[in-house]
């Protein structure tokens, strides 16, 4: 794929963008193109060097706000005839329940996986403050003399030590994982509002 090749499918990739955004873009990525070149690659090494058409798309669409995204949705369906509008305002009653349900369906997701992390790092708090607590108790006792107690105490505490690091790894991979997958979902989320409508007029 050569650079006028990439630059005409990722302004068609882009269509649902403000048209505006889609020009800088496009400069922007016509000029990474140029200086690849510049440096003494082909155009056909430089636009494989920029990582494949969906990885810049995805991009785009990640950096994107989605306010930016249905307002420019919504720009260019302004054109809805009189019976659209009707048929819209008619079917409220079955739609706008249904809508609001869905939202509240997300939402509750969201709260339901954060809730998991929260979950995650009070055990490893828990087991933490187990630890110090026991590892107190073992001093106290090695200074009354006990210490046998102490022993049991102190053996104690290094085991929930452990297991509060252990926990500590979990929790945080467990977190990456979560905060992932919520990133994958806002951008299918995203990428509803960008999609092919017609060829960008392409000038570069």
């Amino acid at each position: 794929m050569n650079k006028k090749e990439f630059l005409n499918a990722l302004a068609s990739r882009l269509s649902g963008l403000p048209s505006e955004d889609i020009e800088r873009r496009l400069e922007y990525y016509a000029e990474m193109i140029d200086d690849r070149v510049e440096d003494g690659m082909s155009e056909e090494e430089a636009v494989s060097d920029l990582g494949g058409i969906d990885s810049a798309v995805s991009s785009i669409i990640a950096e994107t706000p989605i306010t930016r995204l249905i307002g420019a949705k919504l720009e260019k369906k302004s054109g809805l005839k009189g019976w659209h509008i009707a048929l819209i305002v008619l079917g409220a009653p079955l739609w706008f329940p249904l809508l609001i349900a869905l939202l509240s369906v997300i939402f509750a997701v969201f709260v339901a996986l954060f809730s998991l992390i929260f979950a995650a790092f009070s055990i490893v708090v828990s087991f933490a403050a187990t630890s110090v607590g026991c590892l107190a108790g073992g001093v106290s006792s090695l200074i009354s003399g006990g210490f046998a107690r102490a022993a049991a105490m102190i053996g104690t505490a290094l085991v929930f030590a452990g297991l509060t690091v252990l926990c500590c790894i979990a929790a945080i991979a467990f977190s990456k994982w979560i905060f992932r997958l919520v990133k994958a979902f806002v951008l299918f989320i995203k990428t509803r509002f960008v999609g092919k409508e017609k060829m960008y007029e392409q000038r570069y």
